[in-house]
């Protein structure tokens, strides 16, 4: 949670003022077995006298219309030079990675930059007026300190969330802790992938009224030194808005190699 850009990685979104298919002529609606949170609010304890509870859940994208051009097919003469992010995707240009842009997220960093656990990174975020922002971000995977085990992907997983949660993301918050949801085996486009959720959880502050953060986190398999990484975050004001987009958009990437 940094207060100022800090180069070449984007701020992220907690000082935060600085942090898939062709189309018809008709609606298409895309059914997915798709790893998302199920956010059940009760009257407890939070921000407004409320509590998250978070569940796993497969879910079904509501009808949208795909932009064009269509996501590329796989092809084993994949040239990173020559492949093209189109609008309303984000992109990961060297695993020819296309993932869709989530409804009311705006393009915010790269493509090819950096974030706390990527290179040749994408960043679209969702910024509400208070200057706290939810984010989808997708990579290659290169987290600081946690190094990929193609034979424990969950655990590769579950361990680069806990670096991103303890980096400068947060570093303006306290009293964090981490409420692991679940973290299990899953296909991308084919590819082997590992899903890793969390509800991250802060003490009350001065920076926005939230306390707490929904995040999910995929990494894809491409070969036994690289994997395709992808994080969405999305604060708890956001989450009824915005979580299930940004889920789906990260469980339906797709590859060109």
């Amino acid at each position: 949670m940094p207060t100022s850009p800090i180069p070449p990685v984007p701020p992220r979104h907690h000082s935060r003022t600085a942090a898939l298919v062709g189309a018809s002529a008709a609606l298409t609606l895309v059914v997915a077995v798709a790893i998302t949170l199920v956010y059940v609010v009760s009257e407890d304890e939070g921000p407004a006298g409320q509590a998250a509870q978070i569940s796993l859940a497969p879910s079904t994208s509501p009808a949208e219309e795909s932009p064009e051009p269509a996501a590329p097919s796989p092809s084993p003469e994949f040239d990173p030079d020559e492949f093209e992010i189109p609008a309303g995707y984000l992109g990961v240009r060297s695993l020819g990675a296309l993932t869709r842009e989530p409804d009311g997220f705006e393009e915010y960093a790269g493509p090819a930059e950096a974030t706390q656990v990527s290179v040749d990174a994408h960043t679209y975020n969702y910024q509400t007026h208070d200057g706290w922002m939810s984010s989808v971000s997708v990579g290659v995977f290169d987290a600081n300190g946690v190094v990929l085990d193609t034979d424990d992907l969950e655990g590769t997983a579950e361990a680069a969330l806990e670096a991103w949660a303890h980096s400068s993301a947060f570093e303006q918050v306290s009293g964090m802790t981490i409420e692991w949801v679940d973290t299990q085996l899953l296909p991308v486009d084919g590819k082997t992938g590992a899903m890793t959720a969390a509800m991250l959880r802060w003490d009350p502050g001065d920076h926005t009224q939230d306390t707490s953060e929904a995040v999910q986190l995929i990494l894809v398999e491409i070969d036994e030194t690289t994997a395709w990484i992808g994080l969405a975050s999305v604060t708890e004001s956001h989450f009824d808005s915005h979580y299930e987009a940004a889920t789906f958009a990260l469980i339906n990437t797709t590859f060109a190699i």
